[in-house]
């Protein structure tokens, strides 16, 4: 009996090395499982303290994996049934690791302590008022990225998709936000962390990196970007388009899109249209 219970300590503590080492090998997890590696699916029992990982290596890891989500469209369900808005996504990167976030946002707002913001750490919820600026009601979560040149970068699901914004300088979340808390993990709930939990997330990022694959192909094979006589390239804007999400994919900013076209960052983009990229 004793000898089959250190198997499964065994087995499920390596399952989840795999998650917070794989953003160092480079991609997804790609591990095998058998339906008889783990009996009970349990890697942390409540109340416990989590075996050989430090909070730092959880939070990178919970970063690390949020940002291999980065471009999906808002309320996604490219794995389960999981909807992916912003408090939606903050709870399934910490379930992965055993912790239980409330589903909404003001429920994840009452738990942690408050952190200043220039205190922040990897992985800290920021919380902002929803669309409404004169409400004092939490309807927005974000997970603090990181603070370089006094510049706050946080990762969230936004209207236009799973992205990495900046605090500083945009009045929509500056005249927004409320403030930051840090999850106190030895005070959350805990659930149970299991092989199929992990091969859910590996299915997704798969299916991301396909479908990643797939639109460099079709852009380069059916005209979406094309070189100008003048040197110039011009993109077809397709469904689910943002000006931010065409700046990342051609290297370039959102203020320099504004410019080539004469128009703005609120400008309002339609299905077929072209626009100079560079």
């Amino acid at each position: 009996m004793l000898v089959a219970k250190k198997i499964i300590i065994a087995c499920t503590v390596f399952v989840l090395l795999f998650v917070s080492l794989h953003e160092q090998n480079g991609g997804a997890v790609s591990v095998s499982y058998s339906a008889t590696s783990v009996n009970h699916d349990v890697v942390f029992k409540p109340g416990k303290k989590d075996p050989g990982f430090s909070r730092d290596s959880i939070m990178d890891s919970i970063i690390a994996i949020g940002k291999k989500f980065i471009g999906r469209p808002y309320r996604s369900r490219v794995y389960n049934s999981w909807p992916l808005d912003c408090s939606g996504f903050a709870a399934y990167l910490y379930s992965l690791f055993g912790y239980d976030l409330p589903r909404a946002a003001p429920a994840q707002a009452l738990l942690g302590k408050k952190v200043p913001m220039d205190s922040l750490k990897k992985g800290d919820l920021m919380f902002f008022k929803g669309r409404n600026s004169k409400s004092h009601s939490v309807g927005h979560t974000a997970i603090f990225y990181k603070a370089s040149h006094d510049t706050i970068y946080f990762l969230h699901s936004s209207s236009t998709g799973i992205r990495i914004d900046k605090y500083n300088g945009y009045a929509y979340y500056t005249a927004r936000y409320l403030f930051s808390k840090r999850m106190e993990l030895d005070q959350l709930k805990r659930i149970p962390v299991s092989p199929n939990n992990i091969a859910k997330l590996d299915s997704a990022l798969k299916i991301i990196q396909q479908n990643s694959k797939s639109k460099s192909a079709t852009a380069g094979t059916t005209g979406n970007a094309t070189t100008t006589a003048a040197g110039g390239t011009t993109y077809i804007i397709k469904k689910g388009d943002s000006l931010y999400a065409i700046s990342r994919k051609f290297g370039t900013t959102v203020d320099k899109l504004c410019a080539l076209n004469g128009i703005t960052k609120t400008s309002l983009l339609r299905i077929g249209q072209k626009i100079r990229v560079k």
